[in-house]
């Protein structure tokens, strides 16, 4: 019997999410993040001040980023499930 967890484990760069945050959101959100609950206490007018200096601050470039070492899957093979994949694409494939 194979078992299964042991041909995949958890990416080491993404931790198995799939994907890596742009440290320029990260910084953007640190720094905005709490302005937004004092904002409710300010009249209509200042609230459209603050709102459209943060879009202007705002970083241009995605909030994620897909991790290059899993491709977004968030998990890599083992050397035993890469043996696996490859018996399976040697028996699968009549041209290999």
């Amino acid at each position: 019997m194979i078992n299964i967890e042991s041909l995949e484990q958890v990416c080491p760069e993404c931790g198995g999410a799939g994907r890596i945050e742009n440290s320029s959101w990260s910084d953007f959100w640190r720094q905005y993040g709490n302005l937004k609950e004092g904002v409710r206490t300010l009249d209509i007018q200042e609230q459209v001040t603050i709102d459209e200096n943060m879009l202007l601050k705002q970083p241009a470039g995605p909030m994620f980023y897909v991790c290059k070492h899993c491709r977004g899957k968030g998990k890599l093979l083992t050397d035993d499930g890469e043996k696996i994949i490859r018996f399976l694409r040697f028996w699968l494939n009549r041209n290999y």
